[in-house]
């Protein structure tokens, strides 16, 4: 649900309400000495991780790129993890260590 910014015509003082849309326009209705103040509104949503999940194409899509890039940050954070590419990963890194 978005926040609405509102002014009073009288005074022009400037306030927030958090409402939905229906409950907007009853509120403008029965404020008639209330106007709206046009703007993009503000969404208050879940937070990422907790109340919204990666979508699984997304994760794919991203295993994909790691496999094919499996020396990289992405590589080593969504690539294979099988024993044989922890191993080699483990191999390089240990070599680029010595350098």
């Amino acid at each position: 649900m978005p926040i609405y910014e509102f002014r009073l015509k009288e005074t022009g003082e400037v306030f927030e309400e958090f409402f939905n849309y229906q409950q907007k326009i009853e509120f403008l209705e029965d404020n008639p000495d209330i106007e709206e103040i046009i703007g993009a509104p503000h969404l208050i949503s879940g937070i990422a991780g907790v109340t919204h999940k990666t979508d699984s194409g997304f994760n794919d899509l991203l295993n994909r790129i790691g496999n094919a890039n499996p020396h990289s940050p992405l590589g080593q954070q969504h690539g294979d993890k099988d024993i044989k590419s922890t191993k080699i990963r483990e191999a390089v890194n240990k070599a680029r260590n010595k350098k």
